[in-house]
Protein backbone atom coordinates (compact mmCIF):
# COMPACT_ATOMS: atom_id res chain seq x y z
CA UNK A 1 0.00 0.00 0.00
CA UNK A 2 1.50 3.55 -1.18
CA UNK A 3 1.54 6.18 1.55
CA UNK A 4 -0.98 8.57 0.33
CA UNK A 5 -3.29 5.66 0.51
CA UNK A 6 -2.11 4.89 4.02
CA UNK A 7 -2.76 8.01 5.48
CA UNK A 8 -5.94 8.49 3.67
CA UNK A 9 -7.38 5.23 5.22
CA UNK A 10 -5.51 6.19 8.80
CA UNK A 11 -7.02 9.43 8.60
CA UNK A 12 -10.95 7.49 7.73
CA UNK A 13 -10.23 4.99 10.22
CA UNK A 14 -9.50 7.87 13.32
CA UNK A 15 -12.75 10.14 11.94
CA UNK A 16 -14.72 6.57 11.97
CA UNK A 17 -13.66 5.73 15.55
CA UNK A 18 -13.87 9.01 16.52
CA UNK A 19 -17.53 8.57 15.09
CA UNK A 20 -18.26 5.79 16.45
CA UNK A 21 -17.39 7.15 20.18
CA UNK A 22 -19.41 9.87 19.65
CA UNK A 23 -22.57 7.62 18.84
CA UNK A 24 -21.88 5.48 21.54
CA UNK A 25 -21.72 8.18 24.04
CA UNK A 26 -25.33 9.35 22.75
CA UNK A 27 -26.55 5.77 22.86
CA UNK A 28 -28.56 4.67 25.88
CA UNK A 29 -26.53 1.30 26.17
CA UNK A 30 -27.24 2.09 30.37
CA UNK A 31 -30.67 1.59 30.03
CA UNK A 32 -30.20 -1.99 28.63
CA UNK A 33 -28.01 -2.89 30.67
CA UNK A 34 -27.01 -0.89 34.15
CA UNK A 35 -23.85 -1.80 34.40
CA UNK A 36 -21.52 1.38 35.53
CA UNK A 37 -18.31 1.36 32.68
CA UNK A 38 -20.27 -1.00 30.57
CA UNK A 39 -20.52 -0.31 26.66
CA UNK A 40 -19.94 -2.00 23.28
CA UNK A 41 -16.86 -0.29 22.23
CA UNK A 42 -17.58 0.55 18.75
CA UNK A 43 -14.74 2.61 18.50
CA UNK A 44 -12.69 -0.68 18.50
CA UNK A 45 -14.00 -1.90 15.38
CA UNK A 46 -12.16 1.01 13.40
CA UNK A 47 -8.93 0.14 15.96
CA UNK A 48 -8.76 -3.32 14.83
CA UNK A 49 -9.03 -2.94 11.75
CA UNK A 50 -6.20 -0.62 11.08
CA UNK A 51 -4.07 -3.13 13.17
CA UNK A 52 -5.26 -5.90 10.81
CA UNK A 53 -5.15 -3.54 7.59
CA UNK A 54 -2.32 -1.08 8.18
CA UNK A 55 -0.33 -2.96 11.57
CA UNK A 56 0.78 -1.87 15.34
CA UNK A 57 1.93 1.67 14.45
CA UNK A 58 -1.10 2.71 12.64
CA UNK A 59 -3.66 0.89 15.09
CA UNK A 60 -2.07 2.77 18.47
CA UNK A 61 -1.91 5.86 16.72
CA UNK A 62 -5.49 5.93 15.29
CA UNK A 63 -7.12 4.56 19.06
CA UNK A 64 -4.81 7.38 20.63
CA UNK A 65 -5.64 10.24 18.13
CA UNK A 66 -9.49 8.81 19.04
CA UNK A 67 -9.52 8.74 22.56
CA UNK A 68 -7.86 12.19 22.70
CA UNK A 69 -10.34 13.71 20.64
CA UNK A 70 -13.58 11.75 22.05
CA UNK A 71 -12.18 12.52 25.95
CA UNK A 72 -11.72 16.73 24.81
CA UNK A 73 -14.85 16.91 23.05
CA UNK A 74 -17.48 15.09 24.88
CA UNK A 75 -15.32 14.07 28.00
CA UNK A 76 -14.01 15.21 30.82
CA UNK A 77 -10.42 14.64 32.61
CA UNK A 78 -11.19 11.82 34.58
CA UNK A 79 -13.00 10.14 31.44
CA UNK A 80 -10.02 11.03 29.38
CA UNK A 81 -7.23 9.33 31.90
CA UNK A 82 -10.10 5.80 31.61
CA UNK A 83 -9.97 6.44 27.87
CA UNK A 84 -6.19 6.66 27.38
CA UNK A 85 -5.44 3.67 29.81
CA UNK A 86 -8.49 1.51 28.49
CA UNK A 87 -7.46 1.88 25.39
CA UNK A 88 -3.36 1.18 25.47
CA UNK A 89 -4.18 -1.84 27.67
CA UNK A 90 -6.79 -2.97 24.96
CA UNK A 91 -4.60 -1.81 21.88
CA UNK A 92 -1.30 -3.36 23.84
CA UNK A 93 -3.08 -6.91 23.95
CA UNK A 94 -4.11 -6.81 20.37
CA UNK A 95 -0.71 -6.20 19.37
CA UNK A 96 0.52 -9.05 21.49
CA UNK A 97 -2.22 -11.61 20.18
CA UNK A 98 -1.76 -10.97 16.62
CA UNK A 99 0.65 -13.46 15.75
CA UNK A 100 -2.00 -15.69 16.91
CA UNK A 101 -4.09 -14.22 14.30
CA UNK A 102 -1.75 -13.70 11.56
CA UNK A 103 -1.33 -18.01 11.91
CA UNK A 104 -5.58 -18.17 12.29
CA UNK A 105 -5.55 -19.13 15.82
CA UNK A 106 -7.17 -16.18 16.86
CA UNK A 107 -10.16 -14.87 15.00
CA UNK A 108 -10.94 -10.96 14.88
CA UNK A 109 -13.67 -11.78 17.33
CA UNK A 110 -11.61 -13.33 19.95
CA UNK A 111 -9.17 -10.00 19.28
CA UNK A 112 -12.82 -8.06 20.59
CA UNK A 113 -12.76 -10.28 23.61
CA UNK A 114 -9.57 -9.87 24.81
CA UNK A 115 -9.41 -5.91 23.62
CA UNK A 116 -12.23 -5.34 25.73
CA UNK A 117 -11.31 -7.10 28.89
CA UNK A 118 -7.88 -5.62 28.81
CA UNK A 119 -10.18 -2.34 28.37
CA UNK A 120 -11.57 -2.69 31.73
CA UNK A 121 -8.66 -4.04 33.56
CA UNK A 122 -7.33 -0.07 32.09
CA UNK A 123 -10.04 1.96 33.05
CA UNK A 124 -10.60 0.48 36.58
CA UNK A 125 -7.09 0.20 37.11
CA UNK A 126 -7.18 4.23 36.98
CA UNK A 127 -10.17 4.50 38.97
CA UNK A 128 -8.31 2.34 41.69
CA UNK A 129 -5.52 4.34 41.43
CA UNK A 130 -7.84 7.55 41.71
CA UNK A 131 -9.82 6.26 45.01
CA UNK A 132 -6.45 4.81 46.28
CA UNK A 133 -8.26 1.57 46.80
CA UNK A 134 -8.15 -1.55 44.75
CA UNK A 135 -10.84 -2.52 46.02
CA UNK A 136 -12.52 -1.68 42.95
CA UNK A 137 -10.98 -4.08 40.89
CA UNK A 138 -11.52 -6.95 43.13
CA UNK A 139 -15.66 -6.21 43.22
CA UNK A 140 -15.88 -4.59 39.79
CA UNK A 141 -13.80 -6.14 37.74
CA UNK A 142 -15.19 -10.02 37.20
CA UNK A 143 -18.78 -8.13 36.34
CA UNK A 144 -16.71 -6.04 33.99
CA UNK A 145 -14.66 -9.07 32.42
CA UNK A 146 -17.82 -11.35 31.90
CA UNK A 147 -19.55 -8.22 30.06
CA UNK A 148 -16.68 -7.92 27.68
CA UNK A 149 -17.58 -11.61 26.43
CA UNK A 150 -20.57 -10.14 24.52
CA UNK A 151 -19.20 -6.49 23.86
CA UNK A 152 -15.68 -7.79 22.50
CA UNK A 153 -17.21 -10.61 20.22
CA UNK A 154 -19.82 -8.20 18.85
CA UNK A 155 -16.85 -5.45 18.29
CA UNK A 156 -14.73 -8.55 16.27
CA UNK A 157 -17.51 -9.33 14.97
CA UNK A 158 -18.20 -6.03 12.79
CA UNK A 159 -14.36 -6.14 12.06
CA UNK A 160 -14.30 -9.49 10.53
CA UNK A 161 -17.84 -7.91 8.23
CA UNK A 162 -16.04 -5.19 7.61
CA UNK A 163 -12.94 -7.39 6.69
CA UNK A 164 -15.01 -9.46 4.54
CA UNK A 165 -16.97 -6.58 2.92
CA UNK A 166 -14.11 -4.14 2.15
CA UNK A 167 -10.88 -5.59 0.41
CA UNK A 168 -8.94 -6.79 3.10
CA UNK A 169 -5.24 -6.90 2.20
CA UNK A 170 -3.67 -8.91 5.35
CA UNK A 171 -0.52 -7.12 7.08
CA UNK A 172 2.10 -8.93 6.48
Amino acid sequence: MNRTRRLCLGALLTATALLLSWLEHLLPLQLLLPLPGVKLGLANVAVLYALLCLGRVDAWLINGARCLLAGLLFGTPISLAMSLAGGAASTAVSCLLLPLHRREKLSPSGLGVAAAAMHHVGQLSVAAFLTGSAAVLRSYLPVLLLAAVPTGWITGSLTALGLRSLSYERKK
